[in-house]
């Protein structure tokens, strides 16, 4: 296996959690679910890390079972339209807004954690999806089944550091609250992203 798709999947999953519609939000969250303890706030990351582990490396698992041609076609299908309803949703028309999980903003604890790990890459759709189909992509360029389950368990590696770099520097994390990386700037480059991916993706279902 190239050692640089393994880099790439780890650089895409710290992307998908450090871009400007998920990163500040972190913080707060975190506070929120687990206190101001440090022993508490380590503990919790690492249960939203290990949710993350188990959440993406179902979907390596699944992605190591995709092997005939009609199976490549239906990803790639289901990825489009995904992306399709996050265009849409990016211009206003909140489609996916109504299935955000507020239920996570109710709860608190260890539990709740693995569960938001568990569940963040519908979380943080609107940043994670592209990148994260981006990986997979890639990912179904390799032969070997085991091969693919280690680029996504790669990339869970990247997007769950963040949280364990805020469970050891609690500090961090006031810093990152008072970034303001929000804005319509941001806003134009994840639709740009989006687009992209959408592109890509048709192109990629006609080419297999």
């Amino acid at each position: 296996m190239d050692p640089f798709l393994l880099v790439f999947a780890f650089i895409m999953g710290l992307m998908s959690i450090v871009s400007p519609c998920v990163l500040p939000i972190i913080p707060s969250y975190i506070a929120f679910l687990f206190g101001s303890s440090k022993v508490g706030i380590m503990v919790g990351t690492l249960a939203i890390y290990s949710g993350i582990i188990v959440g993406v490396g179902g979907a390596g698992l699944a992605l190591s079972l995709v092997g005939t041609v009609q199976s490549l076609k239906i990803f790639y299908l289901v990825a489009t339209i995904l992306i399709v309803l996050l265009i849409i949703d990016s211009l206003g028309i909140g489609i996916l807004r109504s299935l955000s999980l507020t239920w996570l903003a109710q709860k608190k604890g260890v539990f709740t954690g693995f569960i938001f790990g568990l569940l963040l890459m519908l979380v943080a759709a609107p940043c994670a999806v592209p990148l994260f189909t981006t990986t997979a992509m890639f990912a179904l360029t390799l032969s070997e089944g085991f091969s693919r389950g280690i680029v996504l368990l790669m990339y869970a590696l990247g997007l769950g550091l963040p949280f364990v770099l805020f469970g050891l520097m609690p500090k961090l994390s006031g810093k990152i609250k008072g970034l303001g990386l929000s804005g319509k700037w941001w806003i134009k480059v994840r639709l740009s992203i989006l687009v992209g991916t959408v592109i890509w993706l048709v192109w990629s279902f006609f080419a297999v």
